[in-house]
């Protein structure tokens, strides 16, 4: 006889949510910092430090383990090639708070990032577009031309994030040149079709 399915405590849900996105939002930049583009163990690792001295009305452990993987994901999937710089200072340039900024080239990206579940993710809301329009206007009046778009990035749903462009409209991420995620699919003889 099949056992039933424990309810789990929304409220519960929701802090260890917010508790993985802070730390989420807090520990991209300062991996950045110390190690460019971190391995898997490295990511582990610093989520450990970063939650030793932590209390949370969450169990930790689920946490952490969230946030592990929610780093995971964005350093995989959407972390930009090296040649890209992280701005630090972006949300005090566009007067809107925005996670995170890369700078390559003259061109601005902006990311927006979302570590909610997969069941909300899936169902974004005029709330989080009213958001990204609002982001894509400040950034547009700050940056000017140089500003590229803003990626609304889904870490539990990767395939759903959006690219918002400077003039509002919306597209799959991953329709983009701006999806870097590291399992795009390069076509083998699109290279060589260039070689001969």
């Amino acid at each position: 006889m099949r056992q039933p399915v424990k309810e789990v405590e929304p409220v519960r849900l929701s802090r260890t949510n917010q508790a993985a996105g802070t730390a989420v939002h807090q520990l991209i930049p300062a991996l950045i910092a110390e190690f460019g583009r971190p391995s898997g163990s490295e990511i582990e690792a610093r989520a450990i430090d970063y939650f030793a001295d932590r209390r949370y009305e969450a169990p930790k452990a689920s946490i952490r383990t969230k946030t592990i993987s929610n780093l995971g994901v964005y350093f995989r999937e959407f972390a930009p090639p090296e040649v890209w710089s992280l701005a630090t200072d972006l949300g005090t340039v566009v007067g809107a708070e925005v996670d995170l900024g890369w700078s390559n080239a003259g061109v601005v990206l902006v990311d927006e990032l979302k570590t909610m579940g997969a069941w909300q993710a899936s169902a974004i809301g005029k709330p989080t577009h009213r958001q990204a329009r609002r982001y894509v206007k400040a950034c547009r009046a700050s940056l000017g031309e140089t500003f590229a778009g803003i990626r609304l990035v889904l870490l539990s749903e990767p395939a759903a994030s959006l690219l918002y462009r400077p003039d509002g409209s919306y597209e799959p991420l991953r329709d983009s040149e701006f999806w870097f995620s590291s399992h795009r699919y390069v076509d083998p003889a699109a290279d060589d079709e260039e070689g001969d």
